[in-house]
């Protein structure tokens, strides 16, 4: 069998699709949403919106201070670099080791 033919038991979605959407767009799940893994997707969301929420609590918190002019800069790269860090770090492990799709057939291996 060709590499253009696949067998009639593989998804239609694409190996280098979903790692691509995983490795840009993990932390909010679009890569599970694409194939078709809808409940582990919206779990991605909530948590990055959660993270999100609470770091900027902590970052609202950090500039009400005697001090805040110092630490708003700080403040600004947690809140912004590691907000969503959980959510991400956990996508491109999956992208690494999820192999079937959301109806657990096999993803085609090319990009295209």
């Amino acid at each position: 069998m060709s590499e253009e033919q696949q067998s009639p038991a593989s998804s239609d979605k694409r190996k280098g699709t979903y790692q691509l959407l995983a490795l840009l767009l993990g932390g909010l799940g679009v890569h599970n949403f694409y194939v078709g893994r809808k409940g582990i997707a919206i779990v991605q969301v909530i948590l990055t919106l959660v993270q999100v929420i609470v770091m900027a609590a902590i970052a609202s918190k950090a500039t009400t201070g005697p001090h805040a002019a110092g630490h708003a800069v700080g403040t600004l790269f947690w809140k912004v670099a590691l907000g969503p860090s959980v959510a991400h770090i956990w996508a491109i492990v999956e992208c690494f080791i999820v192999k079937k799709d959301g109806k657990g057939l096999p993803f085609k291996k090319s990009f295209v």
